[in-house]
């Protein structure tokens, strides 16, 4: 498969694009599992604006290992959080379990992750913006995401309404002082034909006026089929697109 390339322009001239890999690939859609697959868009954007902002990253799959409990290796049962502590808060012998099927797990075996539904729509989700297809609006200039309680205490200074907090889904996401003022297209990922990533509005406060906006390949073909069937199909794909 072609991945797209990641590219960025900051409002203080900071410029530069990194082209994706299939490691990338591979331990995003672990991540997005580990997570949530229902944020995945959410998650691949924020973790990719954080490591745009930090810089201390060579490869985004490296980013997400350190960043992702789920699939950081620190927190397997071998490693130096849980080694010699399983069963202990945050190493219970299911955590474990699902950490190292995760790590071990294939793109495929990932979409069949409980619930699979979810899962195959994250997967589907993530592949699209690693090929650099769609994003989300919902985002913009955040670099943390966590749970709810974690992002109001470190980011949002113990105000839930905290404007640095710009997304509230399973995760929490949230920008920083430095990163707060980034545009939405500040890091994008643009396909190999060289189409920069089309926005979904998933944000419930979304201003897409100058953004374009993306009709899925399955509503597509389903117009494309004509009559009213075909049409009753196409919409019950967009609406499942957007997470209904």
């Amino acid at each position: 498969m072609t991945w797209g390339t990641l590219k960025w322009t900051l409002p203080n001239g900071k410029a530069g694009q990194y082209q994706i890999t299939d490691e990338d690939a591979l331990w995003g859609c672990r991540m997005i599992i580990g997570e949530g697959a229902d944020d995945a868009l959410e998650v691949l954007q924020c973790m990719a604006q954080r490591f745009v902002h930090v810089g201390a990253w060579e490869s985004l799959d490296e980013l997400y290992r350190a960043y992702s409990q789920p699939i950081n290796p620190i927190w397997t049962r071998t490693g130096k959080r849980c080694a010699g502590r399983v069963g202990e808060s945050g190493c219970e012998e299911h955590r474990l379990v699902r950490r190292d099927r995760l790590i071990a797990a294939s793109i495929e075996e990932l979409r069949r992750e409980e619930p699979a539904s979810m899962s195959g729509r994250g997967i589907d989700d993530a592949l699209a913006w690693f090929r650099g297809d769609i994003t989300t609006d919902a985002t913009p200039g955040c670099v943390h995401f966590a749970i709810k309680s974690l992002v109001v205490k470190n980011n949002g200074g113990g105000d839930p309404r905290s404007p640095l907090i710009r997304h509230k889904g399973r995760n929490w996401f949230a920008a920083i002082e430095k990163t707060a003022s980034w545009p939405l297209d500040a890091v994008r990922v643009f396909a190999a034909s060289g189409h920069g990533a089309t926005f979904i509005a998933r944000s419930k406060t979304s201003n897409l006026a100058s953004a374009p906006i993306v009709i899925p390949p399955s509503v597509k073909k389903g117009l494309a089929m004509g009559g009213g069937v075909a049409l009753v199909v196409a919409l019950k794909k967009l609406f499942e697109w957007w997470g209904g």
